[in-house]
């Protein structure tokens, strides 16, 4: 401590030194020189040159005196300027900086609440675009060229055009039996818990949300979709909540840290930190609670990080909706992600997203054909009978019948491309190598899964006439009867994950779609599947009897004679 003061001492010295020379320089340099000795002017003695030079001696003395102090005075005044000046400039800076930190975490949390805004969610954007289509119905369906002139034709399409849109402005979709419930979710109406909408691909779902959202402009409601890769899900999530992350704060120009050097978990953490504090002011303000829509989950990869990623989030759902702030809402496909949210859940409701009726869907495709195509059909007409025997309820397969004139041609082009899909992901190969040997595991055993569907579907349908006009059958396949009829558990969820089956929250099994059912139908029906089907049973069973059996060669004699061998099997079961 001694030291640093001498240091300390010295060095204002020093500066003090040098600027009383700097400044006391210009003054001698302005000043009359001195000579060594008294000059004697002419016409003086020296007792005069003497006396006049001892009284111009003491003058500039004196002088020389007075300007040191004026120099001494100067000097530490600019000193104190200096030091006052630089103390002055920091604190300046430090207090701007405080500002500008304390603006931008209030910004952000501004930022955040836009996201909630009436109208601001892309989705409307998106739905609004699609409200256009059916008032144009040349949009909707394939375009047949018509045997008219040019001038008859044109009159022709103007006057069916403005038919087209008469017809549209009176007719509007049908009604779901979900779509109550789900407004009242996504409306903030069922505070103090969080919802899982599952079902099979293609049965509406966002749909649902979609309309909800519409009905309210999407006041209180954001949408994020699901990405397999975090980084991705991190900038979506980033954007529907109008979250920059920090990556826009200008302090980070001096951060020696990587702001993701944590990974997008700890990032996701941040965004929710900020939007428990956007929740806690909307509910005070609106005393209703925030909707967060996570959609297409099964997107996420079955890996530890996917598993981090929805604990964490199911953590802030359970609190959340616990204090009735904020309600989460997760959409999927998959049953997987049921499986996994189940384990933790305490507040978790789910909602599974069926198929149409019978009745729903004949109203669907009376009111889309007359829209469309100006047909007024009845409702025991033939072709949407068939229609409905060949794709069920499904709104997917559905819609793309409806578009176009021959709706029976449509539904068999459907089947007919179903069925070469399934044939590329679990057709059977008779006689096939050992190295295609796992796949055909696969699909040996998934053709024995889907011959117990087709059994159940029509022991179901002998036994319950009313189930004809339902798209999902009342039962399916349990879970554990599955695992026996596979002999394995594994395959299971892929087979969910390919949308070749579907997995409700009771954990049974049925078949995707009323279209995969009569695909298995009709192949599980040819003569000859169930012997090829045992071909590859046999064929698989060889192949694992020829890995488990061992050689031995044991010779006796110099001669060779006496040869035997010996066979050594595991007759393990597969």
């Amino acid at each position: 401590m001694t030291i640093t003061h001498r240091l300390t001492t010295r060095l204002r010295s020093e500066v003090a030194r040098a600027l009383t020379g700097r400044s006391a320089r210009p003054l001698e340099a302005r000043g009359p020189r001195v000579s060594s000795g008294p000059v004697r002017p002419a016409g003086r003695s020296d007792s005069q040159a003497y006396s006049n030079s001892s009284s111009s001696s003491a003058s500039q003395q004196a002088s020389s005196s007075s300007s040191s102090g004026i120099s001494s005075a100067w000097s530490d005044g600019v000193a104190a300027q200096a030091i006052f000046g630089s103390l002055g400039g920091v604190l300046i800076l430090g207090f701007g900086g405080y500002l500008y930190h304390t603006w931008y975490k209030y910004s952000v949390l501004e930022k955040m609440a836009v996201a909630f805004e009436p109208g601001y969610d892309p989705v409307l954007v998106l739905n609004k675009a699609s409200e256009r289509v059916p008032n144009r119905p040349e949009l909707s369906r394939p375009s047949y060229k018509s045997s008219l002139g040019a001038g008859s034709q044109d009159e022709a399409e103007a006057e069916e055009e403005a038919e087209d849109e008469e017809r549209a402005e009176q007719i509007t979709w049908i009604a779901r039996r979900e779509q109550e419930l789900i407004d009242q979710i996504i409306h903030g109406q069922l505070a103090g818990q969080y919802w899982l909408i599952t079902g099979p691909k293609g049965t509406g779902k966002f749909s649902l949300i979609a309309d909800a959202m519409t009905r309210n402009q999407a006041d209180g409601i954001a949408v994020c979709e699901c990405s397999d890769n975090l980084e991705i899900f991190r900038l979506r999530l980033g954007k529907c909540l109008n979250f920059e992350y920090a990556e826009d704060y200008i302090g980070g120009l001096f951060s020696r840290r990587d702001p993701r050097e944590g990974g997008p978990l700890v990032d996701i953490e941040r965004a929710l930190n900020k939007l428990e504090k956007v929740a806690v002011a909307y509910h005070t303000k609106n005393l209703r609670p925030l909707v967060l829509v996570f959609n297409n989950i099964h997107h996420l990869r079955q890996d530890e990080g996917s598993y981090s990623l929805l604990l964490q989030l199911q953590q802030r759902a359970e609190s959340w909706s616990q204090a009735g702030i904020v309600t989460f809402v997760f959409c999927s496909d998959d049953h997987w992600p049921y499986a996994l949210l189940k384990k933790n859940a305490s507040r978790m409701s789910v909602l599974t997203v069926k198929d149409l009726t019978k009745q729903e869907a004949i109203r669907a495709m009376r009111s889309e054909r007359i829209k469309l195509w100006g047909e007024a059909r009845a409702a025991d007409d033939p072709e949407i009978e068939a229609i409905w025997n060949l794709v069920g309820g499904r709104i997917a397969h559905l819609s793309a019948c409806m578009k176009h004139k021959d709706m029976i041609h449509a539904a068999k082009l459907i089947i007919e491309r179903e069925k070469q899909w399934l044939l590329s992901r679990i057709g059977l190969i008779v006689d096939c190598d050992d190295d295609v040997m796992d796949e055909q595991k696969w699909a040996s055993a998934s053709f024995l899964l889907m011959q117990a569907l087709v059994k159940n579907a029509d022991e179901t349908a002998a036994s319950q006439p009313d189930s004809v006009n339902h798209s999902h059958y009342p039962k399916g396949i349990p879970y554990s009867v599955a695992r026996q009829v596979m002999t394995r558990t594994d395959f299971l969820s892929q087979l969910d994950h390919e949308n070749m089956i579907s997995i409700d929250t009771d954990y049974h099994i049925k078949p995707n779609s009323i279209v995969l059912l009569n695909v298995i139908r009709e192949l599980c029906n040819e003569p000859d599947f169930q012997e090829r089907l045992d071909s590859v049973l046999e064929r698989i069973g060889d192949i694992e009897s020829l890995g488990r059996t061992r050689e031995l060669l044991w010779k006796s004699g110099k001669d060779g004679h006496g040869v035997m061998n010996i066979k050594i099997e595991d007759h393990r079961l597969v």
